[in-house]
């Protein structure tokens, strides 16, 4: 019996270390599983707005509604509404509203609101899971579970990004590099139809014009008259009447140098360069603010002498120059070296050495065959040239100053008598005629 009872005594012992152990199995085990359910179960509610603008050059529409419904066996109710708006246009708001709300048995409820974009709250250290919705796609998913956990997470991430990246890259290279030439006054035969005008105030004997550009305005001169007149742009009338006193009368050809400064041509081969200004009355040949030029010998007989004069301005290193065009007996085409500002103005002959006179090619063996005078000439600065106006053969003609060479003529129409030739307003052209006519031919550019 003692034996029976200590036999007795000792397997309860036993028992009761075996209860024990599985006791505490049993309670590590529900240790066990209830720290995994507070990884996996977290109480959590959380709210979270986001808003953001980015500026983007591109226009998409993505919209994505993601329902995810979770229904465990153990009462676990995971509903999960995602509805995603993305509207990418221009001055991108990006508008991220995401509720998410997580109910657990195990403990209240906990809320965090943030201003970003994802939001993961977990209480374990363990990666969190992503749900990632794409667009157009619709998921629904039942998972059970031995714990008793509502989990309703509703998130609304409306994002509306408009995006006005207005790239506004305004780059005028207006580069004006004429590399044919663009600048060029055009070709003689591309000049339009001239306009004809006659000149009421002026009876006779119209042989020079020249084109004032400070002024806009047009002086003319006529032989034997000993006036010069001052037109308007229009040439509708004139502007002012300067009586010639001291000097050649038989005025030929006239140029504008600048500053009010003008040189005549007289048919006696002599220039006056002379300073009319809007004060001027009287142009006075003896004036000290005029130069006399004697530039040859008169010619043996009458209506022989200069016809025209024009004025190259110094470019490059080189001096200005006077060009002069002797009309027959022969063709000439003169040049010499003249400073017309340079003071004081003093006479000058070249009879004396004062300068020095160059007949660079011979005019009358050059254009014998194309013309029998010469009336008036022009510098083209745009093509380095000079236009030689021929009153006898009713031609205009553009040479090379320096070798004479013939590069192109035009037939002139609607007078006999072409005297005069100036540029004016770049590259338009206005021609007089005797007795008292001004044509005028626009450039077409």
């Amino acid at each position: 019996m003692k034996q029976q009872s200590l036999r007795t005594g000792f397997f309860c012992r036993w028992q009761m270390l075996f209860y024990y152990a599985v006791t505490v199995v049993l309670m590590a085990s529900m240790f066990g599983c209830s720290g995994s359910g507070d990884s996996g179960n977290t109480a959590t509610n959380a709210h979270n707005d986001s808003d953001s603008d980015s500026d983007s050059d591109s226009d998409s529409d993505s919209d994505t509604d993601s329902d995810s419904d979770s229904d465990s066996d153990s009462d676990a109710d995971a509903d999960t509404d995602t509805d995603t708006d993305a509207d990418t246009d221009a001055d991108a708001d990006a508008d991220f509203d995401t509720d998410t709300d997580t109910v657990t048995d195990d403990g209240p409820p906990s809320s965090d609101d943030s201003d970003f974009g994802a939001i993961a709250d977990s209480d374990s250290e363990e990666p969190a899971i992503a749900d990632t919705a794409t667009a157009g796609n619709d998921s629904d998913s039942d998972s059970d579970s031995d714990t008793d956990s509502d989990i309703d997470t509703d998130t609304d991430s409306d994002s509306d990004s408009d995006s006005d990246s207005d790239s506004d890259s305004d780059s005028d290279s207006d580069s004006d590099s004429d590399t044919d030439g663009n600048d060029r006054c055009p070709a003689l035969a591309d000049y339009a139809q001239p306009q004809h005008i006659v000149l009421s105030d002026i009876r006779e004997q119209a042989s020079g014009i020249a084109w004032h550009p400070e002024r806009e305005t047009f002086f003319i001169v006529a032989n034997l008259t000993e006036q010069l007149w001052e037109y308007d742009r229009a040439l509708s009338q004139p502007v002012k009447v300067y009586t010639l006193a001291n000097m050649d009368f038989d005025t030929e050809g006239i140029t504008y140098l600048g500053n009010d400064r003008f040189a005549i041509a007289t048919e006696s081969n002599v220039v006056y360069v002379v300073t009319i200004t809007e004060q001027t009355t009287v142009i006075d040949g003896s004036a000290d603010t005029t130069a006399v030029l004697t530039v040859t010998v008169p010619p043996p007989t009458r209506n022989a002498g200069f016809e025209g004069v024009t004025w190259v301005p110094p470019t490059g290193g080189a001096s200005s120059r006077l060009f002069v065009v002797q009309e027959h007996s022969p063709m000439r085409v003169l040049g010499f070296d003249y400073a017309p500002f340079d003071r004081p103005y003093v006479n000058q002959s070249a009879l004396d050495g004062d300068f020095t006179v160059t007949e660079a090619w011979d005019a009358n063996d050059t254009l014998n065959n194309v013309a029998t005078d010469l009336a008036d000439l022009a510098y083209d600065a745009t093509t380095d040239t000079l236009l030689l106006l021929s009153q006898e053969s009713s031609l205009l003609m553009r040479v090379a100053h320096d070798t004479g060479e013939l590069q192109e003529s035009l037939t002139l129409s609607g007078s006999p008598y072409f005297e005069g030739i100036t540029y004016f307003d770049g590259c338009d052209l206005a021609i007089v005629a005797e007795p008292n006519e001004v044509f005028l031919h626009a450039a077409q550019l």
